[in-house]
């Protein structure tokens, strides 16, 4: 599937993210399109806006590495691979693959 028109991607995602050294995430896309990450045993913590159309947008509103407040990063856009609880996101970097948390 390309693009995320269509699919439900609110929910609690866990798998690696572009930020570097982001190997383990879990990602909170919530249903008033806020976001919340944390990475790595908070090596990266942020929390922002997400947009889903066409594709995934992350804005962060704020964003630390290694609890220290960094600059922030443009969105960031992704095409969405996969479909349910598998979600696949594809920028200039590759694809990383999320898996939703079923509750």
């Amino acid at each position: 599937m390309v693009g995320c028109t269509g699919q439900n991607v609110q929910g609690v995602w866990h798998g690696p993210f572009v930020l570097s050294g982001s190997k383990d995430c879990v990602a909170r896309l919530q249903s008033d399109h806020s976001f919340d990450l944390s990475c790595d045993n908070h090596l990266w913590v942020g929390a922002g806006r997400w947009t889903s159309s066409p594709s995934l947008k992350f804005e962060f509103s704020v964003l630390t590495h290694r609890g220290e407040v960094v600059p922030l990063p443009a969105p960031m856009v992704f095409g969405v691979e996969g479909h349910g609880n598998r979600m696949g996101l594809s920028g200039d970097s590759g694809t990383v693959w999320w898996e939703r948390e079923l509750r």
